[in-house]
């Protein structure tokens, strides 16, 4: 979810020597806006907070080179939020031994969880602060802790890490206010854009993704596979909130059609070519509830386009109308060839009332190739999990623990 941060720390002035990276981003829901942040770049260790989780109060034990398999499922949000309560992919992970609902999301590097959820004993809190906001204007803010992260609810799959503990929960700009269905972000796109940032002149935490403290550990842990199962109607679903939609498994992987989605310092991204020779910079996020898809884009791939014509899908202005065909094409890495992806615009005007009765119920509801227009003022084109749960991804990490490569199959 993109966002726009600050982060705070009493200690570690920046040295000139540290090489850090800036830009990066995060997620919120539909509205997604570029920020800039600063976190340690090759030489992670040797920045604050980092290494190994930067002193947990747990015990750390030694991570088996097993895969490590976790369930998504469907989640919904409080209709009272700023929030769409649709296409929220949820993980259950255990924090300090409490079972957490949050959301997974391959747009985000890192945990942001509500305070309050489970017990943190005030020795794990770091003197690290951080405060930012969503793009649709949701705000956090709060303190960094070293805690116990548990994949499942095995011991065996535990690690020590900083994560940014929430403390601004209530409010209708709440990010994730008290009483929603998940109560956090647990950011796995493994890049350089993280929960926490800098000011001018401190480097603040290294609340990087999961993973990351996972191959520190065991470098066995090099990758994560990513894997949704078909729509029971095709093109949507109503998923009981503890039926599987989906499954991450992390571990030791090669793929093919290897593709680079590194980011140079921002939020990993791939240059994808449309129509017309239209080049844009795209992120697959499965935070994000749509495919996000500039007006130019839209311009390329529809014949025509007009919003007041080709869009209002649903009663909603800037849902694009289901049946146009989309397709771009990437640059495989280390190679002159390109991976062609195409999907076509969902649902039909005919199931809009299905759909929209479901959300209006809070129920969970998955929709998938839902796409909307995100005008001139963004120009990146956003896969969310509309698009991703089309695929089977591999995320795979480089030599610094960072995102290198991602496979789409």
């Amino acid at each position: 979810m993109k966002s726009h941060f600050n982060s705070k720390e009493q200690t570690l002035p920046r040295q000139s020597s540290e090489k850090c990276l800036l830009n990066t981003k995060m997620k919120k829901v539909n509205a997604k806006h570029l920020l800039t942040v600063a976190v340690c770049g090759l030489a992670l260790a040797s920045c604050g907070g980092g290494g190994g989780g930067g002193g947990s109060s747990q015990t750390q034990t030694q991570i088996s080179a097993n895969p490590i398999s976790v369930n998504i499922y469907a989640g919904s949000r409080i209709l009272s939020s700023t929030n769409v309560p649709f296409n929220i992919p949820v993980i259950v992970v255990y924090i300090n031994g409490q079972p957490v609902r949050l959301l997974f999301d391959t747009g985000a590097s890192g945990v942001l969880v509500n305070q309050g959820t489970f017990p943190i004993p005030q020795s794990a809190y770091t003197s690290q602060t951080f405060y930012g906001h969503f793009g649709d204007g949701t705000v956090f803010s709060g303190t960094v802790a070293n805690v116990q992260v548990c994949l499942t609810s095995a011991s065996t799959d535990c690690i020590n890490m900083p994560v940014a503990v929430n403390s601004k929960t209530s409010g209708t700009n709440a990010a994730f206010p008290t009483g929603d269905y998940i109560v956090g972000d647990f950011g796995m796109d493994c890049g350089q854009n993280t929960f926490a940032s800098a000011g001018s002149t401190n480097i603040i935490v290294n609340t990087f993704c999961p993973l990351y403290y996972l191959w520190q550990q065991n470098q066995y842990f090099n990758a994560y596979s990513l894997s949704f199962y078909p729509l029971s109607n095709t093109y949507y679903a109503t998923p009981g909130f503890t039926t599987p939609i989906g499954s991450i498994t992390l571990g030791s992987f090669s793929a093919n059609n290897l593709i680079s989605y590194t980011g140079n310092g921002r939020d990993p991204y791939v240059n994808a070519n449309y129509n017309n020779s239209l080049a844009r910079i795209t992120i697959y996020d499965i935070g994000s509830n749509y495919i996000n898809l500039t007006n130019d884009v839209l311009s390329a791939e529809i014949p025509y386009f007009n919003i007041y014509t080709d869009g209002y899908n649903c009663s909603v202005s800037n849902w694009i109308q289901g049946g146009y065909p989309i397709s771009y094409s990437i640059p495989l890495a280390n190679s002159s060839s390109s991976l062609t992806i195409s999907f076509t615009t969902e649902p039909p005007a005919n199931m809009c009332a299905s759909i929209l009765s479901s959300v209006s119920a809070n129920n969970p509801v998955i929709v998938k190739d839902d796409a909307r227009d995100i005008g001139l003022s963004i120009f990146e084109a956003i896969m969310g999990l509309p698009e991703v749960i089309n695929h089977n991804f591999t995320w795979l990490l480089g030599s610094n623990g960072m995102v290198q490569y991602i496979s789409i199959q």
